[in-house]
């Protein structure tokens, strides 16, 4: 037995049955509202909010749905996923590399019981009251610096601050010193002819 359903019965049907479809299509819209407010509220970086948000506007239906399979607790999970390995494997490795401030353990025991990890030794902790005091001691840092540097910012600019940045780094490069500059943003420093570091060092040199 066949039967041969035409359009016309499909549109009945959906006519009959439209306050369902209307409340499936209300529910579609408010998923990808939903969905597109989180990825503004917790993305944690923009190329991800360019590729859904237009997707979760232009096309609500399908990629609400793809969204809450691939978007929605992936980058939650591996993120719990590093922490819980960092905690596991950080004790390990300053317990072989013999890094663990037992002494500053012993006087803070609670830090470590929440934190689930050790206190290291080598570091320190400079108050810097303000941008002046805090550049200084950063270039004066990079000034002692003998064998390498680990550079990290978020933007470096062309300006006097950025100029004088680069200076350092190329008086510490030329003095054989290891440069690592981990940067977001760096705008171009242009090369001043007959400019030098600070001790001599001529700008553009490596």
């Amino acid at each position: 037995m066949n039967i041969l359903v035409g359009f016309d019965d499909v549109l009945q049907a959906i006519i009959a049955d439209l306050h369902i479809m209307a409340a499936i299509i209300v529910a579609i819209y408010v998923l990808t509202f939903i969905c597109a407010v989180r990825k503004m509220m917790i993305s944690r970086a923009s190329q991800g909010s360019i590729v859904w948000i237009p997707a979760l506007t232009l096309l609500p239906s399908p990629t609400a749905f793809l969204y809450l399979i691939f978007g929605w607790k992936a980058f939650d999970d591996y993120a719990t996923d590093r922490i819980r390995n960092g905690w596991t494997a950080r004790p390990l490795r300053t317990k072989d590399l013999a890094l663990i401030d037992h002494d500053t353990g012993a006087l803070w025991p609670m830090q470590i019981k929440v934190s689930e990890v050790p206190f290291l030794s080598s570091n320190e902790v400079e108050l810097l009251i303000d941008g002046c005091a805090t550049f200084d001691s950063i270039f004066a840092g990079i000034a002692a610096a003998t064998s390498y540097l680990l550079v990290q910012f978020y933007i470096v600019r062309d300006d006097v601050l950025g100029q004088e940045l680069a200076e350092w780094l190329i008086e510490r490069a030329n003095a054989r010193v290891g440069i690592y500059p981990a940067i977001m943003t760096m705008s171009a420093v242009p090369a001043r002819p007959g400019a030098t570091g600070p001790n001599g060092a001529r700008q553009g040199s490596r």
